[in-house]
Protein backbone atom coordinates (compact mmCIF):
# COMPACT_ATOMS: atom_id res chain seq x y z
CA UNK A 1 0.00 0.00 0.00
CA UNK A 2 1.49 3.27 -1.22
CA UNK A 3 1.66 6.09 1.60
CA UNK A 4 -1.53 8.01 1.72
CA UNK A 5 -1.38 11.81 0.14
CA UNK A 6 -3.46 13.82 0.56
CA UNK A 7 -4.13 17.67 0.06
CA UNK A 8 -6.33 20.25 1.69
CA UNK A 9 -6.70 24.02 0.81
CA UNK A 10 -7.45 25.87 3.83
CA UNK A 11 -9.86 28.91 2.42
CA UNK A 12 -8.94 32.41 3.66
CA UNK A 13 -11.79 33.38 6.30
CA UNK A 14 -12.65 36.09 8.37
CA UNK A 15 -9.41 35.03 10.52
CA UNK A 16 -7.22 34.22 7.17
CA UNK A 17 -4.78 36.75 5.34
CA UNK A 18 -3.83 34.35 2.75
CA UNK A 19 -4.37 30.96 1.60
CA UNK A 20 -2.73 28.28 3.39
CA UNK A 21 -2.05 24.74 1.72
CA UNK A 22 -1.29 21.86 4.65
CA UNK A 23 -0.72 18.34 3.46
CA UNK A 24 -1.39 15.38 5.52
CA UNK A 25 1.02 12.45 4.52
CA UNK A 26 0.57 9.55 6.25
CA UNK A 27 1.87 5.90 5.50
CA UNK A 28 -0.47 2.31 6.32
CA UNK A 29 -1.00 1.77 9.91
CA UNK A 30 1.09 -1.06 11.00
CA UNK A 31 0.36 -3.31 14.67
CA UNK A 32 3.02 -1.45 16.61
CA UNK A 33 1.92 -4.35 19.48
CA UNK A 34 -0.58 -5.76 21.48
CA UNK A 35 -1.67 -4.66 25.15
CA UNK A 36 -0.53 -7.58 27.48
CA UNK A 37 -2.21 -7.13 30.52
CA UNK A 38 -5.90 -9.40 31.00
CA UNK A 39 -7.07 -6.50 32.80
CA UNK A 40 -6.88 -3.91 29.93
CA UNK A 41 -10.17 -5.42 28.02
CA UNK A 42 -12.11 -2.13 25.98
CA UNK A 43 -9.49 0.53 25.64
CA UNK A 44 -11.62 3.28 25.00
CA UNK A 45 -9.54 5.79 25.07
CA UNK A 46 -5.78 6.58 24.82
CA UNK A 47 -3.44 9.46 24.25
CA UNK A 48 0.47 9.44 23.85
CA UNK A 49 2.73 10.77 26.42
CA UNK A 50 4.77 13.85 26.51
CA UNK A 51 6.28 13.32 29.78
CA UNK A 52 7.11 9.72 29.78
CA UNK A 53 9.09 8.99 25.96
CA UNK A 54 7.58 5.27 24.95
CA UNK A 55 4.38 5.09 26.89
CA UNK A 56 0.69 5.12 26.16
CA UNK A 57 -1.71 6.29 28.63
CA UNK A 58 -5.06 4.00 28.13
CA UNK A 59 -8.16 3.05 30.11
CA UNK A 60 -11.38 1.16 29.88
CA UNK A 61 -14.51 1.69 28.87
CA UNK A 62 -17.73 1.62 31.33
CA UNK A 63 -17.59 -1.30 34.08
CA UNK A 64 -14.01 -0.75 34.92
CA UNK A 65 -13.06 1.11 37.78
CA UNK A 66 -11.18 4.77 37.82
CA UNK A 67 -8.09 3.65 36.74
CA UNK A 68 -5.60 4.77 33.82
CA UNK A 69 -2.97 2.03 32.32
CA UNK A 70 0.25 3.06 31.13
CA UNK A 71 2.16 0.99 28.68
CA UNK A 72 4.76 0.96 26.34
CA UNK A 73 4.06 1.12 22.36
CA UNK A 74 4.13 -2.83 22.41
CA UNK A 75 1.35 -3.08 24.34
CA UNK A 76 3.79 -4.28 27.65
CA UNK A 77 2.20 -3.01 30.96
CA UNK A 78 4.45 -0.44 33.27
CA UNK A 79 1.97 0.92 35.46
CA UNK A 80 -1.92 1.35 37.06
CA UNK A 81 -2.89 4.31 38.58
CA UNK A 82 -5.94 4.58 40.47
CA UNK A 83 -7.71 8.23 40.46
CA UNK A 84 -8.27 9.11 44.21
CA UNK A 85 -11.92 10.51 44.44
CA UNK A 86 -12.60 9.55 41.10
CA UNK A 87 -15.69 7.65 40.00
CA UNK A 88 -15.78 5.63 36.37
CA UNK A 89 -19.59 6.11 35.17
CA UNK A 90 -18.75 5.23 31.43
CA UNK A 91 -14.97 6.75 30.82
CA UNK A 92 -14.89 7.23 26.93
CA UNK A 93 -11.48 8.86 26.01
CA UNK A 94 -8.33 10.53 27.45
CA UNK A 95 -6.49 14.04 26.65
CA UNK A 96 -3.50 15.95 27.46
CA UNK A 97 -2.95 19.32 28.30
CA UNK A 98 -1.31 21.91 30.26
CA UNK A 99 -1.95 22.06 34.17
CA UNK A 100 -3.13 25.15 35.54
CA UNK A 101 0.91 25.27 37.07
CA UNK A 102 3.10 26.38 34.36
CA UNK A 103 5.75 23.64 33.26
CA UNK A 104 3.59 20.58 34.35
CA UNK A 105 1.12 18.29 32.09
CA UNK A 106 -1.80 17.12 33.16
CA UNK A 107 -3.95 13.94 32.49
CA UNK A 108 -7.61 14.65 31.47
CA UNK A 109 -10.21 11.95 31.68
CA UNK A 110 -13.71 12.25 30.23
CA UNK A 111 -16.27 10.34 31.53
CA UNK A 112 -18.57 11.78 29.10
CA UNK A 113 -20.73 8.65 27.94
CA UNK A 114 -24.29 8.33 27.78
CA UNK A 115 -25.67 5.67 25.51
CA UNK A 116 -28.95 6.30 26.57
CA UNK A 117 -28.93 9.72 26.76
CA UNK A 118 -30.06 10.24 30.11
CA UNK A 119 -27.20 11.51 32.16
CA UNK A 120 -28.24 15.43 33.30
CA UNK A 121 -24.33 16.04 34.15
CA UNK A 122 -20.82 14.43 33.37
CA UNK A 123 -17.60 14.96 34.32
CA UNK A 124 -14.31 15.92 33.18
CA UNK A 125 -11.38 14.30 35.54
CA UNK A 126 -8.12 16.26 35.71
CA UNK A 127 -4.88 14.73 37.31
CA UNK A 128 -0.81 16.14 36.98
CA UNK A 129 0.91 13.32 34.80
CA UNK A 130 2.98 11.06 36.65
CA UNK A 131 6.53 10.01 36.52
CA UNK A 132 6.21 6.10 34.45
CA UNK A 133 9.30 3.78 35.73
CA UNK A 134 11.08 2.65 32.27
CA UNK A 135 12.22 -0.46 33.84
CA UNK A 136 11.24 -3.14 36.71
CA UNK A 137 7.62 -4.62 37.57
CA UNK A 138 4.57 -2.49 36.74
CA UNK A 139 3.52 -0.47 39.18
CA UNK A 140 0.40 0.23 41.07
CA UNK A 141 -0.08 3.08 42.93
CA UNK A 142 -3.21 5.80 43.54
CA UNK A 143 -2.99 9.46 41.63
CA UNK A 144 -3.64 12.04 44.29
CA UNK A 145 -4.52 15.62 43.60
CA UNK A 146 -7.71 14.85 41.16
CA UNK A 147 -9.69 17.58 39.90
CA UNK A 148 -13.25 16.96 39.03
CA UNK A 149 -15.25 19.28 36.47
CA UNK A 150 -19.37 18.75 36.23
CA UNK A 151 -20.81 20.03 33.22
CA UNK A 152 -24.41 19.43 31.08
CA UNK A 153 -25.10 20.70 27.26
CA UNK A 154 -27.43 23.37 26.73
CA UNK A 155 -29.41 21.26 24.66
CA UNK A 156 -30.04 18.18 26.49
CA UNK A 157 -28.03 15.11 27.08
CA UNK A 158 -25.75 13.67 24.16
CA UNK A 159 -23.38 10.87 24.22
CA UNK A 160 -20.05 11.63 23.57
CA UNK A 161 -16.54 9.32 23.31
CA UNK A 162 -13.79 12.00 21.92
CA UNK A 163 -12.44 14.48 24.28
CA UNK A 164 -9.07 16.89 23.68
CA UNK A 165 -7.66 19.77 25.48
CA UNK A 166 -6.70 23.05 23.96
CA UNK A 167 -2.44 22.99 24.33
CA UNK A 168 -2.78 26.84 24.64
CA UNK A 169 -5.29 26.95 27.62
CA UNK A 170 -6.30 24.05 29.02
CA UNK A 171 -9.83 24.42 27.64
CA UNK A 172 -11.18 20.94 26.97
CA UNK A 173 -13.70 20.13 24.25
CA UNK A 174 -16.27 17.27 23.55
CA UNK A 175 -17.36 15.86 20.39
CA UNK A 176 -20.96 14.26 20.41
CA UNK A 177 -21.46 10.70 19.26
CA UNK A 178 -25.10 10.73 17.31
CA UNK A 179 -27.01 7.60 15.77
CA UNK A 180 -28.86 7.51 12.81
CA UNK A 181 -26.75 9.66 10.86
CA UNK A 182 -27.23 12.50 12.81
CA UNK A 183 -24.68 15.22 12.97
CA UNK A 184 -21.95 15.10 15.23
CA UNK A 185 -21.41 18.16 17.18
CA UNK A 186 -18.41 19.82 19.28
CA UNK A 187 -18.52 21.64 22.51
CA UNK A 188 -15.98 23.21 24.65
CA UNK A 189 -15.66 24.11 28.45
CA UNK A 190 -16.57 27.71 29.35
CA UNK A 191 -13.65 27.83 31.39
CA UNK A 192 -11.77 25.26 34.25
CA UNK A 193 -12.42 27.75 37.30
CA UNK A 194 -15.50 26.82 38.80
CA UNK A 195 -15.04 23.33 40.55
CA UNK A 196 -17.92 22.94 42.57
CA UNK A 197 -20.58 23.91 39.84
CA UNK A 198 -22.00 22.24 37.21
CA UNK A 199 -21.08 24.17 34.32
CA UNK A 200 -22.97 24.90 30.90
CA UNK A 201 -20.86 23.88 27.65
CA UNK A 202 -20.86 25.73 24.69
CA UNK A 203 -21.28 24.57 21.46
CA UNK A 204 -18.83 25.87 18.83
CA UNK A 205 -19.82 23.57 15.45
CA UNK A 206 -21.65 21.11 13.99
CA UNK A 207 -20.06 18.23 11.71
CA UNK A 208 -22.90 17.63 9.12
CA UNK A 209 -21.01 14.27 7.67
CA UNK A 210 -19.91 12.95 11.07
CA UNK A 211 -21.96 11.45 13.50
CA UNK A 212 -20.51 8.18 15.06
CA UNK A 213 -16.93 10.00 16.48
CA UNK A 214 -15.13 7.43 18.74
CA UNK A 215 -11.87 9.70 19.51
CA UNK A 216 -9.76 12.28 18.56
CA UNK A 217 -6.78 14.18 19.55
CA UNK A 218 -5.03 17.45 19.10
CA UNK A 219 -1.62 18.05 18.15
CA UNK A 220 0.81 19.26 20.79
CA UNK A 221 1.12 22.92 18.77
CA UNK A 222 -2.54 23.14 18.11
CA UNK A 223 -2.69 23.04 14.66
CA UNK A 224 -4.57 20.31 13.97
CA UNK A 225 -7.51 17.98 15.38
CA UNK A 226 -7.90 14.06 14.22
CA UNK A 227 -10.58 12.89 15.07
CA UNK A 228 -12.05 9.27 14.33
CA UNK A 229 -14.95 6.86 13.81
CA UNK A 230 -14.78 3.33 13.07
CA UNK A 231 -13.46 3.04 9.66
CA UNK A 232 -11.54 6.59 8.90
CA UNK A 233 -9.51 9.42 10.60
CA UNK A 234 -10.53 13.20 9.88
CA UNK A 235 -8.10 16.23 10.53
CA UNK A 236 -9.21 19.59 10.95
CA UNK A 237 -6.75 21.95 10.08
CA UNK A 238 -6.74 25.46 12.63
CA UNK A 239 -6.68 28.32 10.17
CA UNK A 240 -4.50 31.84 10.07
CA UNK A 241 -5.55 33.70 13.35
CA UNK A 242 -8.10 31.40 13.93
CA UNK A 243 -8.73 29.45 17.32
CA UNK A 244 -9.31 25.67 17.54
CA UNK A 245 -13.02 26.15 17.07
CA UNK A 246 -12.23 27.70 13.77
CA UNK A 247 -10.77 24.27 12.55
CA UNK A 248 -14.35 22.79 12.51
CA UNK A 249 -15.50 25.63 9.91
CA UNK A 250 -13.24 24.17 7.44
CA UNK A 251 -13.29 20.83 5.53
CA UNK A 252 -11.29 18.03 6.44
CA UNK A 253 -9.05 15.39 5.25
CA UNK A 254 -9.87 11.66 5.77
CA UNK A 255 -7.45 8.62 6.59
CA UNK A 256 -8.52 5.47 6.19
CA UNK A 257 -8.00 2.88 9.57
CA UNK A 258 -7.00 -0.39 9.63
CA UNK A 259 -10.15 -2.76 10.52
CA UNK A 260 -10.87 -2.61 14.40
CA UNK A 261 -13.19 -5.05 16.06
CA UNK A 262 -14.37 -1.60 17.48
CA UNK A 263 -11.78 1.13 17.09
CA UNK A 264 -12.71 3.97 19.82
CA UNK A 265 -9.26 5.55 20.44
CA UNK A 266 -6.55 7.58 18.70
CA UNK A 267 -3.95 9.97 20.08
CA UNK A 268 -1.04 11.96 18.23
CA UNK A 269 2.43 11.93 18.90
CA UNK A 270 4.18 14.48 20.34
CA UNK A 271 6.26 15.56 17.55
CA UNK A 272 3.12 15.40 15.44
CA UNK A 273 4.97 12.66 13.72
CA UNK A 274 2.89 9.28 14.15
CA UNK A 275 -0.65 8.58 14.98
CA UNK A 276 -1.88 5.38 17.21
CA UNK A 277 -5.17 3.61 17.53
CA UNK A 278 -6.65 1.40 19.24
CA UNK A 279 -9.17 -1.00 19.65
CA UNK A 280 -11.70 -3.05 22.00
CA UNK A 281 -11.27 -6.27 23.30
CA UNK A 282 -8.55 -8.28 25.36
CA UNK A 283 -5.31 -8.40 23.86
CA UNK A 284 -6.53 -5.98 21.05
CA UNK A 285 -3.58 -4.57 18.47
CA UNK A 286 -2.01 -0.94 18.94
CA UNK A 287 -2.00 0.05 15.53
CA UNK A 288 0.88 3.21 14.25
CA UNK A 289 1.03 5.30 11.27
CA UNK A 290 3.78 7.25 10.23
CA UNK A 291 2.51 11.15 9.57
CA UNK A 292 3.05 14.46 8.47
CA UNK A 293 0.50 15.84 9.94
CA UNK A 294 0.87 19.44 8.75
CA UNK A 295 2.96 21.32 5.93
CA UNK A 296 4.53 25.23 6.93
CA UNK A 297 3.63 25.08 10.69
CA UNK A 298 4.69 29.08 10.76
CA UNK A 299 1.79 29.74 8.12
CA UNK A 300 -0.89 27.95 9.38
CA UNK A 301 -0.36 29.64 13.04
CA UNK A 302 0.64 32.92 11.81
CA UNK A 303 4.45 32.65 13.54
CA UNK A 304 6.51 34.13 11.42
CA UNK A 305 9.72 36.04 11.96
CA UNK A 306 8.58 39.34 13.30
CA UNK A 307 5.30 38.27 14.12
CA UNK A 308 3.02 37.90 10.97
CA UNK A 309 -0.56 37.33 11.09
CA UNK A 310 -2.27 35.88 13.89
CA UNK A 311 0.94 35.74 16.11
CA UNK A 312 0.47 35.00 19.73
Amino acid sequence: MQPLLVALAVLAGPHAHAQTCPLLKCGPFHEAGRFTSPEITECSGLVVSRKNPGILWVHNDSGDTARLFAVKEDGSLRGIYHLARADAVDWEDLALGPCPRRGRECLYVGDIGDNERHRTQIQVYRVVEPSVPPAGPPVRTELKGTERFDCRYPDGPHDAEALFVDPDDGIPYLVTKEPGGSSAAVYRFPNMRDRGKTVTLVKVATLPSRSLVTGGDVARDGSVVVLRDYFFAYAYFRPLRGGISDAFGLPSVWVPLRMEEQGESLGISPAGTEIYTASEGTGAPIYKAECALVLNHAALRGKTAGGGPGAE
